[in-house]
């Protein structure tokens, strides 16, 4: 299911929703970011309730990080998140 995510916080997409990876951007609130898909599921053993990270799947040439490294998978807080259409 491809859409739209609008984030409803300025929030950190990063690479490890555990915080372990330094490779991250920050975007803003109301920002508008189209995906191919969303997945929910646990990471490296952590549940998806601990964590609480939904994994998005960037449509395009995804989103650089403030590493300079393009990525189109990407780890966003559910709580930073206000719609996905």
């Amino acid at each position: 299911m491809s859409g739209t995510l609008t984030l409803r916080n300025n929030t950190i997409f990063k690479q490890d929703p555990t915080f372990q990876d330094k490779e991250q951007v920050t975007r803003q609130a109301n920002d508008k970011i189209p995906f191919s898909w969303i997945e929910i599921k646990d990471y490296k053993g952590i549940s998806f309730g601990q964590h609480q990270h939904l994994e998005v799947h960037i449509e395009g040439n995804g989103i650089v990080s403030d590493q300079g490294n393009s990525r189109q998978t990407w780890f966003v807080n559910t709580k930073d998140v206000a719609r996905i259409d």
